[in-house]
């Protein structure tokens, strides 16, 4: 009796490796962005024509392929029919294979090989695409318009492989926390003022590449003027100038110069001329006159308010007298700045 059974058994056995299955994949793949790849499934006693074989992507659970028959072709979702990426190869026996050209993000993922029917069977391989970094999408917008004392939450959304790490800065100055970098996809920007306003970049980097977008944000402040040289002496018949730089936003309605109260206009009989570019006015002696000497203003006005400065005009040789530190933030800013972009650009 015992003889009986272990006689059954070896025949189940031996019908049982005629039936169809598939050989586990040795190790997973890696490609490189735009590399083709094949996945081989390796079987036994299968008819891809009969039998219930397949290839799914198990990240978007997408069937991929049935029999003979292509399902998905690896095209855009959002373009079907364009650029088909995927084909069968069944021309060699024992072998289900499925050819990837142009290997990009979407096929990152597990596959699954599976026969389904009378006895099912299936095996897993993982596919990861190595990518450089793409920057999706920056929340709110590339520019934006902020309120004075406004909190906006800045948002970096980029996608790569490896996941690319992500990094916000400032260049040319600090964040407004005082760091020169700050690593996460959110930036929060609380309470802000002006001096918040600007260029802020996002950074994602991973082993295979960096890609940057920038946000601009404006916001509406009264003019600030910086004065550098606040005492400026000549002697007669020399040239001179008085220089006050201004910053605002809206752009200024109003650039004037008055002395000792008096608006100052160009006069080529004293040969007085002012210019004024979006950022600096001046006022320039063409040949100095005792008559020029004297307490001058340069006034700037934008619909958020008005600001002056004093500037003393004298006769004498000696060296003009350096403006207050509050009015020399900009030459400090200036070199900070130079200093924050080298090891910005180091670190990064």
């Amino acid at each position: 009796m015992e003889r009986a059974i272990l006689l059954l058994t070896l025949f189940a056995l031996s019908v049982y490796a005629q039936d169809t299955n598939i050989i586990p994949f040795r190790h997973n793949i890696s490609v490189v962005e735009n590399q083709n790849v094949e996945l081989i499934c390796k079987t036994r006693n299968v008819n891809h024509q009969t039998d219930l074989i397949s290839w799914t992507r198990v990240e978007d659970n997408a069937l991929v392929s049935l029999r003979q028959e292509l399902i998905n072709k690896g095209d855009d979702p959002n373009e079907p029919g364009v650029n088909e990426r995927y084909t069968l190869d069944l021309g060699k026996e024992n072998e289900y294979s499925l050819i990837i050209t142009d290997a990009v993000l979407l096929d990152q993922s597990k596959w699954i090989c599976q026969i389904q029917g009378g006895h099912p069977a299936k095996e897993a391989v993982w596919l990861t695409v190595r990518s450089k970094p793409i920057i999706e999408d920056i929340v709110p917008s590339r520019a934006f318009f902020a309120e004075a004392n406004s909190t906006h939450t800045l948002r970096c959304r980029a996608k790569g492989s490896p996941d690319p790490n992500i990094v916000w800065s400032r260049p040319g100055k600090v964040l407004p926390r005082g760091e020169v970098l700050y690593h996460g996809n959110e930036l929060e920007l609380v309470n802000m003022t002006s001096e918040d306003r600007g260029i802020y970049q996002c950074t994602a980097s991973n082993t295979l590449g960096v890609a940057r977008e920038q946000v601009t944000i404006t916001m509406n402040f009264k003019p600030t003027i910086y004065v550098y040289k606040r005492m400026v002496y000549s002697q007669l018949k020399g040239k001179a100038s008085l220089t006050c730089e201004f910053d605002g936003f809206p752009a200024p309605s109003e650039i004037l110069w008055r002395k000792n109260g008096v608006e100052v206009f160009d006069n080529k009989k004293e040969e007085i001329t002012i210019t004024t570019t979006n950022k600096q006015t001046n006022i320039h002696f063409g040949r100095v006159r005792a008559n020029h000497f004297g307490e001058y203003q340069c006034r700037i006005r934008n619909s958020q308010g008005l600001a002056y400065e004093k500037l003393i005009f004298a006769e004498g040789l000696g060296e003009a007298t350096p403006a207050p530190l509050s009015h020399a933030a900009p030459v400090t800013v200036s070199v900070v700045a130079m200093v924050i972009s080298f090891f910005a650009a180091f670190l990064l």
